[in-house]
């Protein structure tokens, strides 16, 4: 990840509202498309690339839906965004305002830099508690809301061998509020799932498939758990994959399927996360890629429809 100093310094010194976020901003959107397969599972519904609304702007790692057309996203710099999607007649045609806050720590300070490199998130639908993974310091912390203090920490003990930037790039919540944190680090065929449960850990696997590593994962109300995945070299630039599955018992899926699968030439940039909700008899699924702070990439939202 890059993530330049002149970016924690902005976020300083952005100013605040009384609740710890940041004035709303409109952002400027442009519309994009994007061609799934005849007859699949999705449905395309829209997209757009966002220019940054502020320089602080970027870096989405995470998504979680607080409401539906209302996202919460984390950022590589520790911070949230509260996004509220404009979505007419069932589609995505731009972002109607952004606000933001940092990431505090239990005393209710912004947590040090090497310590706020946000990567996966998940949310609790009913208490509205949000769980946050870090890399470079290999953790899941607990939020009670956006803004709040750290109320939490959850850690296990193989994670302090990961390398500092191979962490916890996912995490999910399933229907058992059980929390599911995916590592990116795995060398092997399979990459490792860590579930929290009442009973304490355990885990599980997803197969790997070619040079593709997990970065975001949401449950829909389907029961499958969804992967959004990413490849990356200098010479083809970033690829962009979409899988889905179910487990039985067993460690190893019983099912896996392959929804998206868009390489370089789309455009698609650095995709790196993924949540789902249910809204009048149908399940939308919405992703969003991390500009790295960079101006040749871009901030890109993206809504699809699940049908099968």
């Amino acid at each position: 990840m890059i993530k330049p100093l002149v970016v924690a310094a902005l976020l300083a010194a952005a100013p605040a509202l009384a609740d710890g976020f940041t004035p709303p901003t409109a952002p400027k959107s442009r519309s994009m498309q994007l061609a799934t397969p005849a007859g699949g599972p999705l449905i395309f519904r829209g997209a757009v690339a966002i220019s940054p609304p502020e320089r602080w702007f970027g870096g989405l790692s995470g998504l979680a839906m607080e409401g539906p057309g209302v996202a919460i996203a984390i950022s590589d710099t520790g911070d949230w965004f509260r996004i509220a999607l404009q979505i007419e007649n069932g589609r995505l045609v731009g972002v109607e305002s952004i606000i933001a806050a940092r990431m505090l720590d239990a005393e209710g300070s912004p947590l040090p830099g090497g310590a706020r490199d946000a990567e996966g998130l998940a949310r609790d639908p009913e208490s509205g508690r949000l769980w946050v993974s870090y890399e470079g310091r290999h953790r899941i912390l607990a939020f009670d809301q956006p803004g709040g203090p750290t109320r939490a920490r959850i850690q296990h003990p193989e994670w302090a061998h990961f390398s500092k930037n191979r962490g916890i790039e996912a995490l999910a919540r399933d229907v058992d509020g059980q929390l599911w944190a995916i590592g990116e680090g795995d060398s092997g065929a399979v990459f490792t799932i860590w579930i929290d449960g009442r009973e304490g850990w355990k885990t599980k696997t997803i197969p790997r498939r070619g040079s593709y590593r997990p970065t975001g994962a949401d449950f829909g109300p389907d029961g499958w758990l969804y992967v959004t995945e990413r490849a990356f070299s200098v010479f083809r630039g970033f690829r962009f994959r979409l899988r889905r599955f179910r487990w039985g018992d067993g460690a190893a899926p019983l099912e896996e399927e392959t929804l998206l699968d868009f390489g370089a030439e789309t455009d698609i940039d650095n995709i790196e996360s993924v949540a789902l909700w249910r809204e009048a008899d149908r399940t939308y699924l919405f992703i969003a890629s991390d500009d790295n702070f960079l101006p040749i990439q871009r901030n890109i939202l993206a809504l699809f429809e699940v049908v099968g």
